[in-house]
């Protein structure tokens, strides 16, 4: 609620709330203690607190991340996130390796969308951040093929379409992306 209440305003992201870091953190302590009293009561109900646990480190790691600017911190909360979730909390995975990215741990970055891919091997975001590390291994083909079927997907990505326009310009292949601006237009 905290946090809601701040984001109507529009200077939201890295404005510290001790309040909503409070009631994550209370929120967090107070969800071990029930994941442990379900683990001696009621293992049915057991999958569902795991669940909710997630959620709460998932969103505790995303006030870290956005909020106090803390990439460690918000890493261990995502891996938490992953802990509670066997593996498969796909944004949380693909936060850590957005995180890598920027830090530019490139190798943890590849092995983390890897896993992402394997869970998800749709997943754009993953696919964006390999083709960018492509492009630092000066793999600017297969960079240029990936962008290319990110684009099939999705059109109106501008991002990407600013990548490829890029690349093709450098590679004096200007003229291969009049196809995806025309796609990028008729989606818009």
């Amino acid at each position: 609620m905290y946090l809601e209440e701040d984001m109507m305003g529009t200077d939201w992201k890295f404005k510290e709330n001790p309040d909503a870091k409070q009631a994550l953190n209370e929120a967090r302590r107070i969800q071990t203690e029930v994941i442990e009293l379900s683990m001696s009561l009621s293992q049915d109900r057991l999958e569902e607190e795991k669940s909710l646990a997630a959620k709460i480190s998932f969103k505790l790691g995303k006030y870290f991340e956005e909020r106090d600017g803390n990439q460690e911190e918000a890493i261990k909360c995502y891996q938490e996130t992953l802990k509670k979730c066997n593996n498969e909390h796909k944004d949380a995975m693909v936060a850590i390796a957005k995180i890598y990215q920027n830090q530019g741990k490139n190798e943890e970055c590849q092995q983390m969308c890897q896993k992402i891919l394997k869970i998800d091997p749709s997943c754009e975001d993953a696919t964006y951040m390999q083709a960018n590390l492509m492009l630092m291994r000066d793999l600017t083909e297969k960079a240029v093929k990936t962008y290319m079927e990110l684009l099939d997907k999705e059109p109106d990505n501008f991002n990407i379409l600013a990548n490829l326009i890029e690349l093709l310009r450098k590679g004096g292949k200007i003229n291969e992306c009049q196809k995806y601006i025309e796609l990028a237009e008729m989606k818009t």
